[in-house]
């Protein structure tokens, strides 16, 4: 393993009430709350990086702009030379903002917006496009570069095209399309199998028009799916355990942040005997389906998502 990529929940507080929020906080009774105080969150992300040689830490929640070390842990990683990304809904992100959070090293914004219809954005996550729409303009305009990210419930899918055009206009640089997972996702915003591959294939059909950078952040399995039919579609296999860690606000260590479990506290054990550890190999070898281990796909997918099956 070589040069991981880091989520840090900098808070799991948060001003939107998403109906599909996968936040294992939310669903998992008696999940460890709190967050560290600056100064030991600084320390640990200073071991993290010596032990772990990542290749970017993105800082998320919750929503991050809620954190009041925000900046000053940016500006934390920025300075030991790693690539500083921030996940957010963008609700508070002006121009001021924006040019504050690129000084302290920020050098890539993921805007989440799953419709441009105004009514549906409201029902679905109790923001406003306008607030969006606000936050791309203040990114392009301070230099960073932005993606926009969007989970494929039912009720966006017919809409889904516009989103992308509406994206391309924008000018961001990519869109990530999220499969929505977990056990918190009502059953009537969860798309059928078909319902999800005809807006892969719309949005395979957007991406060859117009060039927009398009990926699937949960990919559909080669095994169970005709990835062929979406070329303009990138799909990367599964990186919990591999590519990529979550870290939570209290130094917990976990394999993927949609999943509740914990590997262990980075206060008092090492990254490197943390991702070696028993959970670790039983994550590896639990896969979704039963005859993973033995498929020739083994290596384009790594098994799939584990919790797209819960």
């Amino acid at each position: 393993m070589s040069h991981p990529s880091f989520l840090l929940e900098l808070t799991h507080r948060c001003d939107l009430s998403c109906a599909y929020c996968y936040g294992p906080w939310k669903s998992t009774a008696g999940y460890p709350q709190g967050e560290l105080p600056t100064s030991r969150l600084k320390e640990l992300i200073d071991q993290l990086i010596d032990d772990a040689a990542p290749r970017s830490i993105t800082l998320m929640g919750g929503e991050p702009l809620l954190s009041e070390h925000l900046l000053e842990i940016a500006s934390a990683v920025a300075k030991r030379q790693v690539k500083v990304g921030l996940s957010t809904h963008g609700r508070a992100l002006d121009r001021a903002l924006a040019d504050r959070l690129v000084r302290a090293g920020v050098g890539h914004f993921e805007l989440s917006l799953d419709t441009i219809d105004a009514a549906l954005c409201a029902r679905l996550t109790g923001g406003r496009v306008d607030d969006v729409v606000r936050a791309i303009g203040a990114v392009r305009s301070s230099g960073a570069t932005c993606t926009l990210s969007a989970v494929l419930t039912r009720p966006i899918l017919p809409g889904l095209p516009d989103l992308l055009g509406f994206a391309f206009a924008l000018g961001v640089s990519s869109v990530s399309l999220l499969r929505p997972v977990g056990c918190n996702v009502p059953a009537d915003l969860l798309p059928t199998d078909d319902e999800l591959l005809e807006a892969v294939a719309k949005a395979d059909e957007t991406a060859a028009q117009t060039g927009l950078q398009l990926t699937l952040g949960i990919p559909l399995e080669p095994c169970l799916f005709d990835r062929k039919r979406f070329p303009h579609v990138l799909m990367a296999p599964c990186g919990g355990s591999t590519d990529k860690w979550t870290i939570d606000p209290m130094g917990n260590l976990r394999i993927c942040e949609a999943s509740p479990e914990i590997v262990g506290s980075l206060l008092s054990s090492r990254f490197g005997q943390l991702s070696v550890s028993p959970a670790v190999q039983r994550f590896r070898a639990s896969c979704r389906q039963s005859d993973c281990l033995d498929c020739s796909w083994l290596d384009s997918c790594r098994g799939g998502c584990r919790q797209a099956r819960r």
